[in-house]
């Protein structure tokens, strides 16, 4: 674990999937993520994808759910 790096680092390879859709901060976040998972692949870095679990906590935020599906 990279132990010197600064407190906005979370380690997290982000899906974009706040981003609007087909937005740059979008397509970086998606294409980005692929890249780096290729990077370690090639150099033997471990690494885990655990997914994303979004969850509605209240009965107006489910449209939304309905949009990402």
């Amino acid at each position: 674990m990279a132990a010197h790096q600064t407190g906005r680092n979370s380690g997290v390879i982000h899906s974009g999937i706040y981003y609007k859709p087909g937005s740059l901060k979008a397509r970086f976040a998606k294409e980005g993520g692929k890249k780096l998972v290729e990077y370690c692949e090639q150099h033997d870095i471990a690494y885990d994808i655990f997914g994303k679990l979004i969850v509605a906590t209240d009965e107006k935020d489910l449209a939304g759910l309905d949009n990402l599906l």
